[in-house]
């Protein structure tokens, strides 16, 4: 992928449209669990980084565990892996612009920006971007764990 190319313009797109359709899905249809994900992946950005970074390996090598013993389950656990993760980058998102602008509105621009460049930065992108994964995964994972409605 080199910039200046089509399909590097066209995958950015992609993205953007994709985490803007997340993220205003969130804070249309859940704000308060957007809020309260957002909270944890502020207050306990390490262990939400760390229990995403292993549910994030626990997930995809189980994805692939089963999808070799049942070869039907391939695509549905791959595309739920891929589901997940994706709200996961979109809510690790919130959280790094809800630090920056403490605005929820600015908040959702800032989770679409990062999610459309890190698609684009080759390797630090990547990088970044399973970080931010991480942070909204684990912060995901506590909030159900913490909730008597994981709702």
């Amino acid at each position: 992928m080199e910039w200046g190319t089509g399909s590097t313009f066209v995958e950015v797109g992609q993205t953007a449209v994709v985490a803007t359709i997340i993220a205003g899905g969130l804070l249309r249809f859940a704000p308060e669990y957007t809020d309260r994900v957002t909270s944890t992946a502020l207050d306990e950005p390490v262990v939400a980084s760390v229990f995403g970074f292993m549910l994030a390996v626990t997930g995809l090598l189980a994805s692939i565990g089963l999808a070799g013993i049942v070869g039907a389950l391939a695509v549905p656990l791959i595309v739920g892996y891929a589901l997940i993760m994706g709200f996961a980058a979109v809510l690790g998102g919130f959280a790094v612009g809800y630090r920056l602008t403490r605005r929820w509105d600015v908040a959702g621009a800032v989770a679409v920006f990062l999610s459309a460049v890190l698609s684009a930065v080759p390797y630090l992108g990547a990088f970044v971007g399973i970080g931010v994964s991480c942070l909204g995964a684990g912060a995901m994972f506590l909030t159900y764990q913490e909730s008597d409605d994981p709702r």
